[in-house]
């Protein structure tokens, strides 16, 4: 066997920092909303969770009317 060259270690050294700084990317956040927030743009629901959702939520009754546009209607 043939002993490696320091130019072929130092390549190789390169190549493995490269693809270690790539896998590793971290991101701080603020608050955890913050982090919730950027986690569900990121992340697509299952099908099947996103199908019962949108049916369960067509079905939802409109929001009550708030006490206060009683008191206060529009003219």
């Amino acid at each position: 066997m043939k002993p490696e060259s320091s130019e072929f270690r130092h390549q190789h050294r390169e190549e493995l920092t490269g693809q270690q700084t790539g896998q590793t990317r971290t991101r701080e956040f603020g608050t955890v909303e913050d982090m919730i927030r950027h986690d569900a743009a990121h992340t697509d629901p299952p099908p099947a969770i996103e199908d019962r959702l949108r049916h369960t939520l067509a079905h939802e009754p409109p929001p009550r009317r708030g006490w206060w546009r009683w008191l206060f209607p529009k003219s």
